[in-house]
């Protein structure tokens, strides 16, 4: 299954793409609550931001985006990264 989503040109001239199979896979992963928890390599795709972005984030406490800590190692709930999300919303 393909989805379409507008490729980066002009704002009035946005042709739409087609996802690769890859990226829509990647995207309906989201969906499902019992995936396994996300690397600082998965979330930025999710909230559309970077791992360094990430990293500020978690040194400073900018935002209350809850992190687990595995050893050195740093991983995010999804319902977590989803409530985030969702917190952010403006109706």
């Amino acid at each position: 299954m393909k989805k379409i989503i507008k490729g980066k040109k002009r704002r009035s001239e946005a042709e739409p793409r087609v996802m690769s199979q890859e990226e829509a896979e990647f995207a309906t992963s989201f969906l499902d609550p019992n995936q396994p928890l996300l690397t600082t390599q998965e979330t930025p795709k999710m909230l559309g931001t970077t791992a360094g972005t990430l990293n500020v984030w978690r040194c400073t406490k900018r935002y209350a985006l809850a992190y687990i800590k595995i050893g050195s190692s740093v991983r995010y709930r999804r319902q977590d990264v989803m409530d985030f999300i969702n917190a952010r919303r403006i109706a």
